[in-house]
């Protein structure tokens, strides 16, 4: 019986990644140093910077889910990574992680444009 459990369970597993929806993509972008990301700087038009270090990881990412979602973008799952191990000092630098956004493709020109790329 418990084999029939787990059966069914990957089953559904396998149904559910084959049915992901063809029009949405993902999409990533390396933020800069300094609080110098536009999603950053449009949160601090309404916080103090240091406030920011106290937010969580998923906190930051919600304000950047916003940030786009206010624009009319809207990011369906977030994903980060780190594939970057230096970095250099200037604000214009990387920070060293990527974040990796899901979006309709129909907004995949707009992130384009704000300075994403394809992942």
């Amino acid at each position: 019986m418990e084999l029939m459990k787990w059966a069914s369970f990957i089953a559904i597993l396998i149904i559910i990644q084959a049915c992901e929806n063809p029009e949405q993509d993902w999409v990533t972008i390396s933020p800069i140093q300094c609080m110098e990301n536009p999603w950053e700087l449009s949160w601090l038009e309404n916080h103090e910077s240091d406030e920011w270090s106290n937010l969580s990881d998923e906190e930051q990412l919600d304000v950047f889910k916003k940030y786009y979602l206010d624009r009319g973008v809207p990011i369906f799952a977030t994903r980060t990574s780190f594939p970057n191990e230096g970095s250099c000092r200037a604000c214009s630098c990387p920070r060293g992680d990527q974040i990796h956004a899901l979006v309709n493709s129909s907004d995949i020109h707009q992130m384009l444009d704000w300075g994403f790329s394809l992942d």
